[in-house]
């Protein structure tokens, strides 16, 4: 026969946590003597609990790790800015291209004709583009990297020609940091999240996107980007 408090020792819950599972019906006590299916049930969900602080832990001690490492490498954007989150859905309208490589040098000169070749053509058809995002596929062997532009447009209703497309990019989990300042810094901002999230231990899923907050033509040091990784389930 155990006492409330023998059994919350044993089961590593407190008596007032006993109590309130009595209150609940989870684990009302029939009799002074401890059935052993109780027992079991009680032990299993203390295990459950258990193991995922430990892995809540690991969690947070993979991501200390990741800081230590890229502080010693010399980075300096704020680590403290990336942030694990749940993407919005968006429905984008997107145009395709080529770049030699990453690097505005690259970037750049495809990026804008694009930019401006599906904000033209919305705007023709009465549709009114949302947030610019780009999206950026893993580079091939010999180097190329393929380039999608495109703007949100919400629930409106458009039928695009050739050479656009209309792509749906589900919500997802995401390493996510924002960029304020010009094109040209977000190549180390963009190794940093991408050191820190394979140091934490995540694995990237598919590929990066850059969310055009505010884009200032006449002094670029406004620029907010955000810089996304998309994360395995």
């Amino acid at each position: 026969m155990l006492t409330i408090s023998e059994f919350a020792r044993l089961g590593q819950v407190s008596p007032r946590m006993l109590r309130h599972y009595d209150e609940t019906g989870l684990l009302a006590p029939a009799t002074e003597e401890l059935p052993a299916g109780e027992l079991r049930g009680m032990l299993r969900m203390r295990r459950a609990q258990i193991e995922q602080n430990v892995t809540d832990e690991q969690s947070r001690l993979r991501r200390v790790e990741a800081h230590l490492r890229a502080l010693e490498r010399g980075q300096v954007m704020d680590l403290q800015d990336i942030v694990i989150k749940q993407s919005e859905p968006v429905r984008v309208v997107e145009a395709t291209g080529s770049t030699p490589g990453f690097g505005p040098e690259n970037i750049v000169p495809v990026f804008q004709p694009l930019y401006r070749r599906v904000h033209g053509y919305l705007t023709s058809a009465g549709v009114r583009p949302g947030m610019n995002i780009a999206r950026y596929e893993d580079p091939a062997e010999d180097g190329t990297v393929i380039l999608h532009v495109g703007f949100d447009i919400g629930a409106q209703e458009v039928t695009v020609d050739d050479g656009l497309g209309v792509v749906d990019l589900p919500a997802a989990r995401v390493a996510a940091v924002v960029h304020r300042g010009t094109m040209e810094g977000i190549a180390p901002a963009f190794e940093a999240l991408m050191t820190w999230t394979k140091d934490s231990g995540y694995t990237v899923a598919g590929p990066s996107r850059e969310l055009y907050h505010h884009w200032d033509e006449e002094d670029p040091a406004g620029h907010v980007t955000e810089l996304q990784l998309p994360l395995a389930p």
